[in-house]
């Protein structure tokens, strides 16, 4: 491949990710009404009997999510529905430590909250990305 080839490769590339980027945001306003590329604000507490999460889903993808863990245990999030158990690492995986709030640009129509029994957290979850900042 030559560089004119790699150049249009890379044009058409990020063209196709903001094409996608805009038909998520558009697909919420559509599906949920998002106003402010809020898809939803909620909070919740970690079920004391089973799985040791929560699933949240959304009809359009969430590009990130903010979660206020206001328990005394870490939690982890996960871009995936949930499982057996809550994973330790890996794509897609972020652990936010107790009585913190991350936000986490995730991607994902589906994502868990895993953490300790009676834990309680809230959250919000939005159809874009977090923007970098400048410190």
């Amino acid at each position: 491949m030559n560089d004119a080839q790699r150049a249009l490769a890379a044009e058409q590339l990020q063209e196709t990710r903001s094409l996608n980027q805009t038909m998520t945001e558009l697909a919420a306003r559509w599906s949920g009404q998002a106003i402010n590329n809020v898809l939803e604000v909620g909070s919740g507490s970690i079920p004391s009997t089973g799985t040791p999460g929560v699933e949240l889903s959304w009809g359009a993808a969430a590009g990130s999510i903010t979660l206020d863990n206001q328990g005394t245990h870490p939690m982890t999030v996960q871009a995936a529905p949930i499982g057996a158990s809550a994973p330790t690492g890996g794509i897609g995986v972020y652990p936010v430590p107790a009585n913190s709030r991350r936000t986490i640009n995730i991607g994902s129509h589906v994502v868990t909250v895993y953490g300790t029994a009676a834990d309680t957290f809230a959250y919000q979850a939005f159809t874009c990305g977090a923007r970098p900042v400048v410190s």
